[in-house]
């Protein structure tokens, strides 16, 4: 039974990885190396959100998958997009997901971010385009 604990431990914290990065310098040399055709976001989901990865969609096919604090990065064709961002499985019940529409104009990337608002029924992920500058500065 005490083996048995850390390989339970260790499965765990596993599937709470996703697909993005959490290390400081890896994200910073992903936003520097966004182009004009590269969307970027980061999630942070706090306590309650902690541990089931969010499942990124662009334009209704998986993208990438989340685990809390991390950012990933993603090309995207020039023209209009819709991002969705929800829970995976079963933790998906009662959060409704996070959606977002862009424009992607081919001048410069685009970035997002992602939050749980918590209410006394359920509860809201909340995806916002926001500005590199306002980016740079959550994920530090």
């Amino acid at each position: 039974m005490k083996r048995l604990l850390p390989v339970l431990m260790a499965i765990f914290l596993s599937a709470c990885a996703g697909s993005g990065t959490r290390d400081l310098a890896g994200i910073q040399s992903v936003v520097a190396s966004a182009d004009a055709n590269t969307v970027v976001i980061s999630r942070n989901t706090g306590f309650v959100g902690l541990v089931p990865r969010i499942n990124i969609k662009l334009d209704g096919e998986r993208a990438a998958a989340l685990g809390n604090e991390e950012v990933v990065s993603f090309k995207v064709t020039p023209g209009e997009h819709t991002l969705e961002a929800q829970f995976e499985g079963a933790s998906s019940i009662g959060v409704k997901k996070g959606v977002a529409t862009f424009v992607n104009d081919g001048t410069s990337p685009q970035f997002f971010t992602i939050s749980l608002k918590s209410g006394l029924i359920g509860a809201e992920l909340i995806l916002v385009q926001v500005t590199a500058d306002s980016f740079g500065a959550t994920t530090r």
